[in-house]
C-alpha cells in the first residue's frame, strides 16, 4: 500500500475545507428560522439531557 502524496494530501484538506463550510452554513440556515445563533442552538441542545454545572456544560461545548 502506497502512502498519500503530498497533492493528495492537499486535495484531501481542500475538500474537508468545503464540507465544514457547508455544513456551518447549513446549520446556520437551520437555528435562524428560530431566531437564534448556532451557540445558543447548541447550548440548549446540550441542555436537554438535563442540568449540569457551568464548567461541565462548558467543556461538553468545547469551550473554556
Amino acid at each position: 500500500m502506497s502512502h498519500p502524496s503530498a497533492t493528495d494530501a492537499r486535495r484531501l484538506n481542500e475538500a474537508i475545507k468545503v464540507l465544514v463550510k457547508r455544513f456551518s452554513l447549513a446549520e446556520r440556515a437551520d437555528v435562524a428560522c428560530c431566531g437564534m445563533t448556532v451557540a445558543q442552538a447548541a447550548t440548549l441542545e446540550a441542555l436537554g439531557d438535563g442540568p449540569m454545572r457551568l464548567g461541565d456544560l462548558g467543556q461538553r461545548l468545547g469551550i473554556a
